[in-house]
């Protein structure tokens, strides 16, 4: 087959190789040279290419003509005469005889600039016909460290060669491995095979070759290996193409093909495993990817924007990373919007794919997106979604619609495929069910407001994705060429803040199939996608005292004071612990484990207060030494083992003016106490419970010494301060007694703020102004002669 009179190498073009030459199997793809055995201006040249022949100016019907369609016909009369020569050959054997029997012809100055890629040479008819009978090739190779026969970033790899000998045998066949790609480096580039008889193959198992990958490569890079077989004099190369950081997803019946920057489906003909969404074989499309957005200005993609064009707007973090885990076979890649594009929103995205080899899902893939605002302020609103453009079958009879409860935009072919295919969210389908939330727009791609055969402009991106459901349908009549994408608007996104929203292409053999397969994928990712049911314990704690939660089973939590029994349930808290302080009141927080896309069931976990309460009893608020130095303190504290006393003279040091009689001490729950001073007293009591809870209650007392006694006594069981607690003033009431009274006003402290005398009348109570006083404890004292009665009063 002609190898394409382009003049240029097409390997690394993102349209491929120029076909049929480029199929791998039994096509010979021919080059074309000149009369100089120099690559003709007009011959494609590239790693496919496997032999050439003269192709400038050949004898023709007309005349002469050139190209490589006339190259082509020469080395299949080359192959005619093999086989006419050696009828016994099968067409592998007549293949590997006339590349083996090729002359070289890189060593032409003319033809150093394309080395590697014009195959074994020119082709020469007699020496294929003549030749010792020796000719081998590569049957079949294998990485041994790489999952899936491909190579990925950072990746050191041994590789086994299966070499086929289609002719006589040989006694020491020699292997070297070369490279021109700067992403591989050959560790170990040559192996022994030795003897191989005829017509058997053998492999290089025991002298292994290795190389290793670049750190850093991108997706679907591709890199040609070069092996040379050496027999003696024989000597014989061949190209072998292989992708580095192959992104495919591909471990069940679909397949889809993924690039590190946000595009979808791609299609790569140099591998033609790499090629778009497809499933049996039939590419339902190839050319999707994500679209962000935040208004018609401020637009990052990967998808179409004019005609033959795509939008790039995306800057590589990370390349392709692929793991396997039992059934599932996932796909990571990390890019941001800030590098390449001027109006940046300011996010990075992680990009997973999923895809589990399990029979309830074999016909879905999912593509994860976990978007972070890195750089773009608060986005009050960014919207996020997946174009694809659909060809299932004849791509002009195709139908788009809309499937509300499964959240699906599928397609169908009108004629006689009757296969369906569509995209579904995942992580929106309860939360964003409202058109306020989701969006969802059908294209027919030559029609209606939004043409996207011409140009995809920014602003009809944006109006695409920001619409709500705005069309539900496209492909009218007998169908059309039609496109859809599919998003969500996700809110309030702070800086730092993360967002997942996640889709999953599916197909189905049926509508009610394709539907089946939606809803089969959604519970998978969400088992797969939801966190770790916490484990919480229920904690007692002392009242006023504070409260660590701090659950297992996750590292990341919503705490809730209520049950979220719907998404508008309040959040306390979002962290890996939460500490509650001052806490008065028994209560029940909710603990639900976010570590991944979907929340756990949330549990509860009860919070109850130790009761506690420090209280106890003093006989007096006064205490005369004159008639008694020792009085009782007793205890009542709720729950209390232990009890620490303090009685601190007013200036003077706690504990240090008092006894504790009768072998109490400080820390019993009844003190007998004897004051050895006069003067006022502050009194508090510590309590704490087995638990550590902790309480305590301070009052006051005055001591004093008056040895008389009768007056006193008079006082104790006659006078009456009223009210108390009191405001502006109380009323100092003794009835049947006619003296002068002295009364003074001394505060908790001791320093005295009243001193005033008056007549007592019998019948009349005296008003003691207590304006302008601050509100606390006092002590009133009243003295008639050397007799005192004290009384606390509290203002407030």
């Amino acid at each position: 087959a002609a190898a394409g009179n382009d003049g240029n190498s097409t390997t690394f073009a993102p349209t491929g190789l120029f076909y049929p030459a480029s199929y791998d199997a039994l096509v010979l793809s021919v080059g074309a040279t000149n009369i100089g055995d120099i690559k003709a201006s007009f011959s494609n040249y590239n790693a496919s290419v496997d032999i050439c022949a003269p192709g400038e100016s050949i004898v023709a019907q007309s005349g002469t003509d050139s190209g490589t369609s006339f190259a082509s016909p020469i080395v299949a009369g080359v192959v005619g005469l093999v086989r006419a020569q050696y009828p016994a050959w099968n067409e592998k054997q007549a293949r590997a005889r006339v590349l083996a029997t090729a002359d070289n012809i890189y060593s032409l100055a003319g033809n150093t600039a394309f080395t590697g890629s014009l195959g074994a040479g020119r082709v020469n008819a007699l020496r294929a016909l003549t030749d010792p009978l020796i000719a081998m090739n590569t049957e079949s190779y294998t990485f041994t460290t790489s999952q899936r026969n491909y190579l990925f970033a950072g990746m050191t790899s041994d590789l086994v060669v299966t070499v086929r000998n289609h002719l006589n045998a040989v006694s020491n066949l020699q292997l070297t491995l070369t490279t021109d790609s700067p992403n591989l480096t050959i560790l170990d580039g040559t192996a022994v095979l030795g003897a191989i008889n005829a017509n058997t193959s053998k492999n290089n198992a025991s002298d292994v070759l290795r190389l290793k990958v670049a750190q850093g490569v991108r997706a679907n890079t591709p890199a040609i290996l070069k092996l040379t077989y050496q027999e003696g004099a024989f000597s014989y190369s061949e190209n072998i193409r292989i992708l580095l950081n192959p992104g495919r997803a591909d471990n069940n019946e679909v397949s889809l093909a993924i690039d590190d920057d946000g595009n979808l489906g791609v299609t790569n003909n140099f591998f033609a495993k790499i090629n778009g969404f497809q499933w049996q074989n039939e590419t339902l499309f190839t050319e999707a990817g994500l679209v962000l957005a935040t208004n018609a200005t401020k637009v990052s993609n990967t998808v179409r924007s004019d005609a033959g064009l795509f939008d790039n707007t995306f800057t590589i973090n990370r390349p392709n990373i692929e793991t396997t885990q039992g059934t599932l076979l996932t796909t990571s890649a990390d890019y941001e919007d800030i590098t390449n594009n001027s109006d940046r929103i300011g996010v990075s995205v992680l990009q997973n794919t999923y895809s589990w080899n399990e029979p309830a899902v074999n016909k879905s893939v999912v593509v994860e997106y976990k978007i972070k605002n890195v750089a773009g302020g608060n986005i009050s609103n960014l919207y996020a979604g997946v174009f694809t453009n659909w060809d299932i079958g004849n791509p002009n009879t195709n139908f788009a619609d809309w499937d509300g409860v499964n959240v699906l935009g599928y397609v169908q072919e009108s004629g006689v495929n009757p296969w369906y295919a569509g995209i579904t969210c995942l992580t929106e389908r309860d939360t964003l069910l409202s058109s306020q939330k989701l969006q969802y727009y059908a294209f027919d791609n030559t029609l209606n407001s939004i043409k996207i055969d011409d140009s995809f402009t920014k602003t009809e991106k944006f109006n695409a994705i920001s619409g709500g459901i705005a069309k539900r349908t496209a492909g009218g009549g007998l169908g059309t060429d039609v496109a859809n994408i599919l998003g969500a608007r996700m809110p309030n996104i702070a800086l730092g803040q993360t967002r997942t929203l996640t889709f999953a292409y599916v197909v189905g053999t049926s509508l009610n199939d394709l539907k089946a397969q939606a809803i089969a994928i959604r519970a998978r990712y969400k088992q797969a996608k939801t966190s770790p049911t916490p484990a919480v314990t229920n904690i007692t704690a002392c009242t006023n005292a504070s409260a660590l939660i701090k659950p297992t089973g996750g590292s990341q939590f919503n705490f809730y004071a209520e049950e979220p029994l719907t998404e508008n349930t309040a959040i306390l808290h979002t962290g890996n612990s939460l500490t509650l302080n001052n806490i008065t009141l028994n209560q029940t927080i909710w603990v639900a484990c976010v570590d991944s896309v979907f929340a756990s069931v949330a549990v509860p976990l009860q919070i109850t207060l130790l009761p506690h309460k420090t209280t106890f009893t003093q006989p007096n608020d006064s205490l005369n030494l004159a008639k008694s130095q020792e009085m009782l303190f007793t205890s009542t504290a709720t729950g209390a083992t232990s009890w620490a006393w303090t009685i601190t003279r007013t200036a003077g040091v706690a504990n240090a003016d008092v006894t504790f009689m009768g072998g109490t001490s400080a820390t019993v729950a009844t003190p007998n106490v004897k004051f050895n001073r006069n003067g006022f007293y502050t009194l508090k009591l510590v309590t704490r419970t087995a638990q550590g809870c902790k309480d305590s209650l301070t009052t006051s007392l005055f001591v004093y010494t008056d040895f008389t006694t009768a007056i006193e006594d008079f006082l104790l069981e006659n006078a009456k301060v009223y009210p108390n607690p009191a405001h502006d003033f109380c009323h100092v009431s003794i009835p049947n007694l006619n003296e002068k009274i002295t009364l003074s006003l001394f505060e908790e402290s001791g320093k005295l703020v009243k001193n005033l005398a008056y007549q007592n009348a019998p019948e009349k109570p005296y008003r003691l102004a207590l304006t302008a006083l601050p509100t606390g404890v006092y002590l009133l004292q009243v003295a008639v002669g050397q007799a005192r009665w004290t009384q606390k009063i509290i203002i407030n």
